[in-house]
């Protein structure tokens, strides 16, 4: 099987930002590819991919957010070891396109998912780095790490997650009521 991770990289890396149609089908394409043949990309094709699709994110209009974040929900889904000022920079872009009202509906669950990958992975890293008793620096090292970047956005990440749940509870309380006002006015 040949690889296709040279594919993605030069994909993403090559996109320019002159038509947001062309943008929106590299977006598709580099999608199709990574979920149907899951592959490990090279810590620094991570890096650089990650970067580009942020930069496309930072200037796309809000049409075009929910593909480009759809790739890099993709992207994120299996694990990378992006370093931490990356990890940061995602939290940091994603974070407010989170929040209800911010984006369109779409682009919010994207940028939770996103985020919620991002997030499984770093405390898995967080988890199985430095355990045990004969911990070396290095481990030790790398769970701080895992710790300062994505995890430090946690709890806002949480507070954003209850926030929509809020919304929907409230929505399907609003609803209830009014088939049972419907219900009682027959």
């Amino acid at each position: 099987m040949q690889e296709i991770s040279p594919v993605v990289v030069d994909l993403v890396l090559h996109v320019g930002a002159t038509s947001d149609q062309l943008v929106q089908n590299v977006a598709q394409l580099v999608t199709a590819l990574v979920t149907k043949h899951p592959t490990q990309l090279r810590p620094q094709d991570a890096e650089e991919c990650v970067r580009r699709l942020l930069q496309l994110l930072r200037s796309a209009a809000d049409w075009l957010r929910s593909s480009i974040l759809r790739t890099l929900g993709a992207i994120l889904y299996e694990p990378q070891v992006l370093d931490v000022r990356t990890e940061e920079d995602i939290a940091r872009a994603l974070l407010p396109l989170a929040r209800r009202g911010s984006a369109s509906s779409e682009a919010q669950r994207h940028a939770i998912a996103c985020l919620s990958n991002l997030l499984a992975h770093g405390e898995a890293q967080a988890g199985t780095a430095g355990s045990g008793a004969g911990s070396t620096p290095a481990a030790t090292r790398k769970k701080d790490r895992a710790k300062r970047g994505v995890l430090a956005h946690a709890s806002e990440f949480l507070e954003i997650v209850m926030e929509h749940l809020r919304h929907i509870m409230v929505s399907e309380a609003a609803l209830l009521n009014r088939a049972r006002f419907a219900g009682t006015c027959l």
